[in-house]
């Protein structure tokens, strides 16, 4: 889960594949459309996505790589 900031950041930077998505009142997510973002634009968001969820020991491993 990511919060507001984190949507609208996403939306921002990323308008033409990232698009906010409401639950009644609530900000509740991101959608992203894979077709107009490039392997790049993709590989961040998932990676970015990832590091918020993963362990800290594994996500500073993954970081510390070359």
């Amino acid at each position: 889960m990511v919060d507001e900031a984190e949507i609208h950041a996403a939306v921002t930077e990323n308008p033409t594949f990232c698009e906010e998505v409401y639950w009644g009142k609530r900000l509740a997510c991101v959608v992203v459309r894979l077709a107009p973002a490039t392997p790049e634009q993709l590989r961040e968001l998932l990676t970015e996505a990832w590091l918020r969820k993963a362990p800290k020991t594994v996500a500073r491993d993954f970081q510390a790589r070359p």
